[in-house]
């Protein structure tokens, strides 16, 4: 059985008064690309990024021209980045980006923006995984969203930058009738949980769009727009049931003595649970399987030729053994209470 990070259950009353899209593109790491171009930089830039961050952001920074430059995490069994002062003027960095990963806000955020307004050093917000988060927090940065897979709430792919200069911005090529056919297929292969074979049909045609629209700057279809809204209105609902989950399971593993959670903030959106394994990190992703756990971890979809991880100690010995499984609403309370169980009871 597989869960997605789908919230739009039959009958639900979405509000979505007051909830609006700004500047929308056909994806986050294009969001972030034409972010870093807004600063009008010189070409070859610094652009400080965390070791642990998805490919897309290593490719928006090369997109825009200029270069990453990777920090390490804070400490072992976190997954924030840790921007040290001394290293931002040793790497003579332009632009910080800030990834607020899992739903959660970078702890350490007004101290890097203070320091950054301190020293020169323009800032980015990369909260894709992160819509519905309280953006009064981020002062006025630039903002990214995605409305791709693995996000606060999945809707029909997507990116969104906000806090910015529209003016300087290109104007994005309208969609069409095939940007809307993709989009719908996405949003139905994630909405009805297409899973290994009957999923690939939607992955190679989308894989295959994509790839031929990487470099144009494209506005988002009606349907993305239409499922991009509502997913900020669930994102943003005040119900507690993704915290029930949540907790249910973050109760589980505090109970064991091989696991623990790893480093979360005191406010965020509860959509998944990341886990830190002490030991043999192989060894329970395989019980995991075995009990047909759902789960995925961030460093499998990493290239990590892409990335200079030589001054990143913390993170070559900690990225593989953070795990992650959805506490999304979607997912049956029975469902949650096995796999809590589950967790509990691993050795």
């Amino acid at each position: 059985m597989y869960y997605f990070p789908n919230p739009f259950i039959n009958n639900e009353a979405i509000d979505i008064r007051g909830i609006s899209l700004s500047y929308t593109v056909a994806s986050g790491k294009q969001a972030l690309s034409i972010a870093l171009k807004s600063f009008d930089l010189p070409a070859g830039s610094a652009v400080a990024i965390p070791a642990f961050c998805c490919n897309e952001v290593v490719g928006a920074v090369s997109d825009a021209g200029h270069f990453p430059v990777f920090f390490d995490l804070k400490e072992q069994g976190s997954y924030w980045a840790e921007y040290k002062e001394e290293r931002l003027r040793e790497e003579k960095i332009k632009v910080v980006i800030i990834t607020h990963l899992y739903g959660y806000l970078h702890p350490d955020t007004q101290r890097i923006a203070d320091s950054c307004a301190a020293h020169g050093i323009k800032l980015i917000h990369d909260a894709a995984q992160s819509y519905g988060i309280d953006e009064r927090l981020l002062m006025n940065a630039p903002l990214v969203y995605s409305f791709g897979p693995g996000k606060s709430t999945t809707a029909a792919r997507g990116g969104e930058l906000l806090n910015v200069n529209e003016d300087k911005l290109p104007v994005p090529a309208k969609a069409n009738r095939w940007d809307d056919m993709e989009a719908k297929a996405f949003f139905t292969a994630r909405t009805f949980g297409a899973v290994g074979d009957r999923l690939m049909p939607y992955k190679m045609k989308i894989a295959q769009y994509f790839r031929g629209k990487q470099h144009v700057i494209t506005g988002l279809s009606p349907f993305q727009k239409e499922k991009a809204i509502q997913a900020k209105a669930i994102a943003r609902n005040p119900d507690n049931d993704r915290k029930k989950r949540y907790n249910i399971l973050s109760a589980a593993i505090e109970s064991s003595a091989h696991i623990r959670k790893a480093d979360a903030a005191e406010r965020g959106l509860s959509f998944k649970i990341v886990i830190f394994v002490e030991k043999d990190t192989d060894k329970f992703t395989g019980y995991l399987k075995q009990h047909a756990v759902p789960y995925c971890r961030l460093a499998d979809s990493m290239n990590m030729t892409q990335r200079d991880v030589s001054k990143t100690p913390i993170f070559n010995e900690t990225f593989r053994k953070l795990i992650e499984i959805s506490t999304e609403r979607s997912i049956p309370m029975d469902e949650i209470n096995r796999i809590a169980t589950l967790l509990s009871e691993y050795k």
